[in-house]
């Protein structure tokens, strides 16, 4: 066609044999089942795809992509490679958190451990990070299972635990860091996710206490205008320019955050209206995040 475009009768292509851009080898048979040859050039079916029903024909076009003609519909197979690399587990237990810095590495936690595994962007293992905040080569353990990490502007990084309150590490030199435990209060609190406003207010989601912030002095702020007892539980907080979103087992909580003396912001709550069709679907919100459309 004008177009460079390929058209072709598929039903006249019932059997096909080609490679892919990353040199594996695929076959289609007459009954439509995609198979592909193995590092040792063995014929192995493909396991993730079902067979075609009603299978007549298929083509491929000039990006290389498969199309497979049915009875009652048409297919398209597109290629392409992952590259996956499987990390050493500290514990086997669920992965909590990651988080990766600003100067490319990234720290994982695991569900109820109290390891901290550190690597370089790499991916490199670099350590441990031990209760005295030493970097180790040791699968030692830190403090308290973490649950949450954050690195604010001023490089401090944040440990959100579970039940165990938040940590404030600081560089002390390149293998170890200044350990000062910032909310440890006699009730258990765990901390789920951090943000910070463009006032250096660190706001984080609490499990027991709902929302929190550290103003920048380390004093923390009780927020009396937000519902603590109604939306006591969040999971997760997103700050949008100056709006932040907070998931709550109870809905979602919106605040602007613009205002310089924290005890003049304003909360408002979304939930679930039955009559309203617009309202929340349901008031538990585990997770939100904000489009690139806003």
């Amino acid at each position: 066609s004008p177009t460079g475009d390929k058209w072709q009768h598929v039903a006249k292509i019932p059997e096909l044999s080609f490679s892919d851009d990353y040199g594996t080898e695929w076959h289609i048979n007459r009954e439509g089942r995609l198979f592909y040859n193995d590092t040792k050039g063995n014929l192995v079916a493909y396991k993730n795809l079902p067979h075609f029903e009603g299978y007549r024909g298929c083509f491929l076009d000039k990006q290389n992509n498969l199309w497979i003609l049915c009875t009652h519909c048409l297919h398209k197979i597109v290629f392409s490679q992952r590259k996956l690399q499987a990390f050493p587990q500290a514990e086997n237990a669920l992965v909590r958190c990651m988080y990766r810095f600003s100067n490319g590495d990234y720290w994982i936690c695991q569900r109820n451990s109290k390891r901290i595994q550190m690597f370089d962007k790499e991916d490199r293992l670099i350590g441990y990070l031990a209760t005295d905040g030493r970097i180790s080569r040791e699968a030692i353990a830190f403090k308290s299972a973490i649950y949450s990490i954050f690195e604010s502007s001023d490089g401090s990084i944040w440990l959100g635990t579970r039940q165990d309150g938040l940590y404030r590490l600081q560089r002390k030199n390149p293998q170890a860091f200044e350990v000062q435990q910032c909310i440890a209060q006699p009730e258990q609190v765990s901390i789920f996710d951090m943000e910070q406003d463009r006032h250096g207010r660190l706001w984080m989601a609490s499990l027991e206490k709902g929302l929190l912030c550290l103003t920048k002095d380390l004093v923390l702020n009780e927020l009396p205008s937000y519902d603590h007892k109604a939306y006591f539980k969040a999971h997760n907080l997103y700050l949008h320019q100056d709006t932040l979103l907070v998931a709550t087992s109870q809905g979602l909580v919106v605040a602007d955050v613009s205002c310089q003396n924290v005890n003049d912001i304003e909360f408002h709550y979304h939930t679930n209206h039955p009559e309203r069709s617009e309202s929340l679907r349901s008031n538990l919100c585990d997770f939100v995040l904000v489009d690139g459309d806003g």
